[in-house]
């Protein structure tokens, strides 16, 4: 897509690509309000590029409703690939069950976080189910979140100390109520993660060694 699509209803399922897109390739604009992107496939040239297996987008994507599942990429963005000068708000509907090595829920580049707000899913992503958002940018919190919000952040291990992980956009604050809906998925790791009431650090424990302080 170069121009503007919106998809309300339907399927987009069971299609592959050999490097980016596997169910859509975005450079326009793509309002996502209902429907399924469902079992698509990307980077199956196993070649590292950008991949995404659902949505790959380096325009503007925004998603209000629907499902994003089962989708996979050989490394980047099982479910959302994100690139550079790109827009990603995902402001509802949710996004499981996808697969990459890296962001298998999404995957955004460094510099060019998602924007979430309302009721937003992205959980049980991964081939264990811990690898929903990855952590290794700013995301950007546009407004409250609904109570049934689940937010999966999955953090690298090569995340530098002092990082800045969540950060409100304008007119806006984080409330205790919308850290709620985040968790950190990195126990695998040896890491359990929290962040301050404030919103602006996560205390980060490596079992059995040292403490350590996140700042987001």
């Amino acid at each position: 897509n170069f121009g503007t699509f919106k998809l309300y209803g339907g399927s987009i399922t069971g299609n592959s690509a050999q490097d980016s897109g596997g169910g859509v390739y975005n450079r326009g604009t793509f309002e996502m309000r209902g429907g399924a992107i469902t079992g698509n496939a990307a980077d199956e040239d196993h070649r590292r590029i950008e991949g995404g297996g659902g949505v790959y987008n380096r325009g503007v994507f925004e998603m209000t409703g629907g499902t994003i599942k089962e989708n996979s990429s050989w490394y980047y963005g099982g479910g959302v690939y994100s690139g550079s000068n790109a827009t990603t708000r995902i402001y509802g509907g949710s996004i499981t069950y996808n697969e990459a090595r890296q962001g298998s829920g999404v995957f955004a580049e460094p510099g060019y976080g998602v924007h979430l707000k309302d009721k937003v899913i992205i959980e049980k992503n991964g081939l264990v189910g811990t690898d929903d958002l990855l952590a290794n940018t700013t995301h950007y919190l546009d407004g409250s979140l609904d109570s049934s919000s689940k937010i999966g952040l999955s953090v690298p291990s090569s995340t530098a100390d002092g990082m800045k992980l969540l950060q409100p956009e304008a007119n806006c604050t984080i409330a205790s109520d919308d850290l709620d809906r985040f968790f950190f998925n990195n126990k695998s790791a040896g890491y359990e993660m929290n962040l301050n009431s404030d919103g602006t650090q996560a205390h980060t424990v490596q079992r059995n060694i040292t403490y350590r302080c996140w700042t987001l």
